[in-house]
């Protein structure tokens, strides 16, 4: 039994339609083809819960869901340049001396160094505006706490948990002022 039997009914589904869009993306007929037979992943014993190594995995459906995503994300920007992506792998193994297969990291650096980066999104409504060198803001030095708003009318001393479950927490920020401890500071 390999890994593929462990997987829930989404995930075989996932793999099983992974696997022919790496096939058409590199245009080869046989999946194995794409990882040579020496490098291939090594076999994972389900019982035993340890590797074959001396056995390579030789069904693509147990080479893992990860690895196959990461696998259509290369073979679809290296669209028919299956000989490529193989001379980058080997490099790939070649740099790890430990043992001489794929690994999932090796196939996730690839897909990452073709991936473009990822943009990050800044929210500048949170961000302080920067202050001119000369000028001193009294800004500088202060905290802000939130504390719990107080409606008129309500009753502080009522328990939370008798709190009716439409009534929401409202909190606003209060400013506080720069603290010293003694020390001039």
């Amino acid at each position: 039994m390999g890994r593929y039997e462990t997987l829930n009914i989404a995930s075989q589904n996932l793999v099983d339609a992974v696997i022919p869009g790496i096939m058409a993306n590199f245009g080869i007929d046989n999946i194995l083809d794409v990882i040579p037979e020496d490098v291939r992943m090594r076999t994972w014993d389900c019982d035993r819960r340890e590797w074959v190594f001396n056995k390579s995995e030789d069904d693509a459906r147990n080479w893992g869901l990860q690895f196959l995503k990461d696998l259509l994300s290369i073979s679809r920007v290296k669209a028919g340049k299956l000989d490529e992506f193989q001379e980058e792998l080997q490099e790939k193994i070649d740099a790890h001396e430990d043992h001489p297969w794929a690994k999932l990291q090796d196939i996730k650096d690839i897909k990452d160094h073709y991936d473009p980066p990822k943009k990050l999104k800044t929210d500048t409504s949170f961000t302080r505006k920067p202050e001119s060198s000369g000028e001193s803001s009294s800004d500088d030095s202060y905290f802000e706490e939130l504390v719990e708003i107080e409606e008129p009318g309500t009753n502080k001393r009522r328990h939370k948990s008798l709190k009716s479950s439409r009534e929401k927490e409202r909190y606003e920020s209060r400013r506080q002022e720069k603290r010293t401890f003694g020390f001039g500071f």
